[in-house]
């Protein structure tokens, strides 16, 4: 069976139990061989540490490097991506959660399809863990491709690719939306992104996950992306394309009162 490097970033903000709840979701997995690296982002807390400690003790392919920091989930990411030694690598956020079988059917997927990247469908959790709603993406990656210029198109928590694209991989060290540039550049590549139509990672929908959405950063980093992904759609669509990421842009300037509505349904008519 082909050995699957998994990446987790997490830092000192992050919550013990969820963190926990996400290492023990990889130790369930399915498939088997794993190497497991948690880059932690700066000093974390006393409880974190013995979350990561207890179970580094009990499965020796956990493997916790400890960075100086923070500096920022991408950052971290990349500083341990070049550790990887598996055939394939998986992305999970700190806060997040894997299916079990999710490893085991995305390098199913990488085996037998013409796909660089593989992602799935998202179930939404709210804070409390509970189900919510599932958040769908475009399947096809010529699909995946044309959509990347009105929004991002995949989850970065949900993703495994084949270790030959690592030499491409590394987040742009950017404030905001660092996943959504790099999608769109390794798609500018030529690399093809596709997603499972089945929720195969648990999304943690924080309090404030959709206010952090909004503000000037969030809004220029967005812009530069879409404008960025413009080559990607159909050349006919191209004014289309620049009339959403403009109006994205002002939606995102929308005090926080105003935002989440507008964002919700503008959403709706992009996808």
């Amino acid at each position: 069976m082909p050995l699957v490097s998994v990446v987790t970033a997490t830092y000192a903000g992050d919550d013990p139990q969820q963190l926990a709840q996400a290492v023990d979701s990889v130790i369930a997995q399915t498939h088997r061989p794993l190497h497991y690296l948690v880059a932690c982002d700066g000093p974390l807390t006393r409880d974190q540490s013995q979350v990561l400690a207890v179970r580094a003790a009990a499965h020796e392919w956990i493997d916790v490097r400890e960075l100086p920091g923070p500096r920022g989930p991408a950052a971290a990411r990349n500083a341990v991506l070049p550790e990887c030694t598996g055939d394939f690598v998986a992305i999970l956020d700190a806060d997040d959660a894997m299916a079990p079988t999710r490893i085991a059917e995305q390098i199913e997927a990488l085996t037998h399809r013409q796909w660089d990247l593989v992602a799935s469908w998202l179930q939404i959790m709210d804070p409390t863990g509970a189900d919510r709603e599932i958040r769908q993406f475009p399947t096809d990656p010529g699909q995946v491709r044309a959509k990347a210029a009105y929004f991002c198109p995949t989850a970065n928590t949900a993703l495994t690719f084949r270790a030959d694209v690592l030499p491409r991989f590394r987040y742009p060290e950017l404030r905001v939306g660092e996943d959504y540039r790099l999608w769109v550049d390794l798609m500018r590549a030529g690399l093809r992104i596709g997603n499972l139509p089945r929720p195969l990672t648990r999304y943690r929908a924080g309090a404030g996950s959709m206010t952090r959405r909004r503000g000037w950063k969030y809004a220029t980093s967005d812009l530069a992306t879409k404008l960025r992904a413009l080559p990607l759609a159909p050349v006919w669509q191209w004014p289309i394309v620049v009339v959403v990421a403009g109006a994205t842009f002002l939606v995102r300037l929308l005090p926080a009162g105003l935002f989440r509505g507008a964002y919700v349904l503008f959403e709706k008519v992009t996808r």
